[in-house]
């Protein structure tokens, strides 16, 4: 073993690491995260990159990195880019590539603990009494986008109701939990934490499960708004036009841009707008269009301009299509006229669309903790016979039944039943926050049920956000030789600037975003990539076999070998190339176009230089100590 400098640290007990490793997957991802993105594309739809991605991603590369983990922790290494270096020990870059995997770990708690405190104040509002406030959905969006500060860069450090009742309040008692359990360490802070919680988690998750799925069709004056009809919204393949109408986020941006620019607002002398401009016909949104199946085009130049500005692309011939849309707008010439209409894309347009993929992709990493370099850091802590095969399999499962028959059959049938379709739509946030709380409301026991259910929102949350700071912890420890309170410490300042930079750009929650997106889906695919082709290509599948199976209780099908070699890193490699060539350009011009997404990535990239700095400093210890021992040893 190197004389590193690691900790001494131990997991106490199998079923804690195990719990440990399934609390970092389960979190907001499985209750909110999941069951949004399935409802934004189509459905069943999403649900088959989704468990591909699960059988040629998830769980392989979670074999990868327990098997990465648990040999780099034999050569004395619990940090990401120590393990690296253990497993590539002739190459220089390997040690760099692991800054990665602390970067990503400790950018995404930077937000993530904010959404953990509105967790944690949603619950309070709801046992006070809060959240009782009727039926008007408005009121729930405009209470939300006000606790977090979304209306303005830094309200949310002026919350109106006062400082005790402020989401910074709740993110100050979150952060002092988080840094407190990871102070005590890794068997009495981080096990001791998710051994309890866990099993609160699920039978809070069961008490509302149970709730949901006994509403049966609570409103007579719409019969179709039942439990069967709700679970057929977020697994059936297809869905009815009337459905998706009030969804198509981007047929609105569509016919906002058209309109403005058919019809600019007067100008007055001094060149400010005199008026509003006119609106070219008030009852087109997309709920009537969709009725109507189309308009009658006025400047065809326009729309195309419309367009091109709002991320509609060439689809087929007269047709246009966006990633983000579950229609297709087709533009005729009929009887003298240009009118555009409106279809459902098919089930095999809906399975073309790489952003699809890349987000179902994304969604079994963030949930399952692969490529975060999370699990890498927990299995380093492992002796050397401790299974790894079952463990990582039994996590996974645990994830799973967690998000797929908990998170999928609670938000959108709940929500479905009570508002229809039109209430599915909010996206992660809008469904946790706005969407819920007013079904909640209008629900028998409903006060009860989201005291429960923002109360397992909390306990998942924090046991995925302690798994975040342990990588970063551990690189302190064995790469800069300080002691566990210095290296909390550290962290600590590092993540509170971070987290404040959130919550002060929160207007339209850019920031957050942002870096969820850069962060949250791109690096952990860059990261996914790396641990593939070190298991696969440097480690070697035969040598990668020996040591998952060593100590194993269940015997790893010989045929995943090839698989993570060969199948994972190809399927990887595809799906990114093909969002670059769809959606990369949106995505940069994200960035370029808004100074807090410019800021907010310009402060990811400070971060990485600043964990390469920490990773060059490592390297310089190790070979130091190493060549210590060589000199002892001769």
């Amino acid at each position: 073993m190197s004389d590193n400098g690691g900790s001494k640290e131990a997991w106490g007990s199998r079923i804690g690491v195990i719990l440990a490793v399934t609390g970092s997957a389960v979190g907001l991802g499985n209750f909110l995260r999941f069951p949004g993105k399935a409802a934004q594309y189509e459905g069943g739809a999403f649900m088959i990159p989704y468990f591909i991605a699960l059988l040629l991603l998830g769980l392989p590369i979670a074999w990868a990195e327990w098997t990465l983990g648990r040999y780099g922790g034999r050569k004395g290494f619990n940090s990401l880019p120590g393990i690296f270096r253990a497993v590539w020990p002739k190459n220089r870059v390997a040690p760099y590539l692991g800054a990665f995997a602390v970067l990503i770990p400790v950018a995404i708690y930077m937000y993530y603990v904010y959404i953990e405190a509105w967790c944690l104040g949603y619950a309070v509002r709801f046992a006070t009494g809060e959240m009782n406030l009727g039926t008007d959905p408005a009121k729930y969006g405009a209470v939300f986008d006000d606790f977090v500060g979304k209306l303005a860069d830094g309200s949310a450090f002026t919350y109106a109701g006062g400082f005790l009742h402020s989401a910074f309040f709740y993110l100050l008692i979150c952060f002092t939990l988080n840094f407190f359990l990871i102070y005590r360490g890794l068997s009495k802070g981080i096990e001791w934490f998710c051994r309890w919680a866990m099993p609160a988690l699920i039978v809070c998750a069961l008490i509302v499960l149970v709730r949901v799925l006994t509403l049966g069709t609570p409103n007579p004056e719409h019969p179709d708004r039942s439990v069967a009809n709700g679970l057929g919204y977020m697994w059936n393949p297809t869905v009815e036009a009337s459905w998706l109408a009030p969804a198509d986020k981007g047929l609105e941006a569509l016919i906002k841009s058209y309109d403005e620019a058919l019809h600019p607002a007067p100008k007055s002398e001094n060149g400010t707008p005199a008026e509003p401009a006119p609106k070219f016909d008030p009852s087109t949104t997309p709920e009537h269009i969709a009725e109507r199946a189309g308009w009658s085009l006025e400047r065809r130049d326009l729309l195309t301009a419309a367009l091109a500005d709002t991320g509609w692309g060439t689809h087929g011939e007269h047709e246009y299509a966006n990633p983000d849309s579950r229609l297709i707008l087709t533009v005729n010439e009929t009887g003298g006229a240009t009118i555009v209409g409106v279809r459902n894309k098919t089930f095999l347009e809906s399975l073309l669309n790489a952003k699809m993929w890349l987000e179902a992709a994304g969604q079994i990493f963030f949930s399952l903790s692969v490529g975060f370099g999370i699990i890498a850091c927990y299995a380093s802590y492992l002796k050397k016979d401790d299974d790894i095969a079952l463990s990582s399999l039994t996590s996974c499962a645990g994830n799973e039944f967690c998000e797929v028959a908990l998170g999928g059959l609670i938000t959108i049938p709940a929500a479905f039943v009570f508002l229809g379709a039109a209430g599915t739509t909010g996206g992660t946030f809008g469904l946790g926050f706005n969407t819920l709380p007013l079904i909640f409301a209008t629900m028998p026991m409903g006060q009860f049920i989201g005291v429960v259910f923002f109360f397992l929102l909390f306990l998942a949350a924090v046991t995925s956000s302690l798994s975040m700071l342990q990588p970063a912890i551990a690189l302190f420890e064995e790469g800069l030789g300080i002691e566990r309170k210095a290296s909390v410490a550290l962290l600590g300042i590092i993540t509170a600037i971070g987290s404040g930079f959130v919550v002060y750009f929160s207007k339209g929650r850019v920031a957050l975003e942002t870096i969820d997106f850069w962060v949250g889906s791109f690096s952990l695919y860059v990261l996914a990539t790396i641990e593939v082709f070190l298991f696969g290509w440097v480690m070697g599948i035969e040598k990668g076999y020996e040591e998952l199976s060593r100590g194993s209780e269940i015997r790893v099908p010989r045929l995943i070998m090839p698989l993570i070699k060969y199948i994972s890193p190809v399927y990887l490699l595809v799906v990114f190339a093909a969002w670059t060539y769809q959606s990369a350009g949106g995505a940069i011009h994200d960035v370029t176009s808004n100074y807090a997404a410019g800021l907010s990535v310009g402060f990811i990239g400070v971060l990485l230089i600043f964990f390469v700095i920490l990773v060059a400093r490592s390297v310089r210890r190790w070979d130091k100590a190493e060549a210590a021992a060589k000199e002892t040893n001769s």
